[in-house]
């Protein structure tokens, strides 16, 4: 039983770890960079500077950079957010090993 277990474990960590692993610290980060990069656009609309890198990275079919920040500042929110909940499932994911492999231990 504890080969099957190890072999399950093995097989399912091969997909979750990596993926949640990388995820988790990317969306995270990203979660704070939107909001600054639609701050400097609108910074940059507002002082009119040169700055080709602001308008190109941040929504760039809207218009209005006031509208491009607000949209930044959620989706920042979300992205930070989902970073989290990555986060959270990976460490769930560790408990529950955990949690199987002592159960399993006992009996």
């Amino acid at each position: 039983m504890a080969v099957l277990f190890y072999f399950v474990v093995a097989c399912i960590s091969l997909a979750v770890v990596p993926t949640l692993g990388i995820c988790a610290p990317v969306f995270i980060i990203s979660g704070f960079v939107c909001p600054f990069l639609g701050a400097l656009r609108l910074v940059s609309s507002i002082f009119s500077l040169s700055l080709p890198f602001a308008d190109d990275m941040v929504l760039k079919g809207i218009g209005n950079p006031w509208l491009a920040f607000c949209f930044s500042v959620i989706a920042g929110v979300l992205l930070y957010l989902a970073g989290k909940a990555c986060r959270h499932m990976l460490l769930s994911y560790f408990r529950a090993v955990k949690e199987l492999k002592m159960r399993l231990l006992s009996d």
